[in-house]
């Protein structure tokens, strides 16, 4: 089986960590398609947990 992910650079990610940018929609929904491909519990669990994130920061 192959699965097809898209490309993420480490400028990117790196934004990510730090919390300097948040990945667009687009992205979100493309990491959990590829999370689901390989762990549906884990997609579920990225979903969750970015938004609860996300929530905490409107706060």
């Amino acid at each position: 089986m192959t699965i097809l992910l898209p490309t993420i650079g480490r400028s990117t990610i790196h934004h990510w960590v730090n919390e300097s940018r948040d990945p667009g929609g687009n992205t979100i929904l493309e990491i959990r398609k590829g999370l689901n491909k390989l762990n549906p519990v884990a997609a579920e669990e990225f979903i969750r947990l970015y938004l609860d994130e996300s929530d905490e920061k409107e706060n």
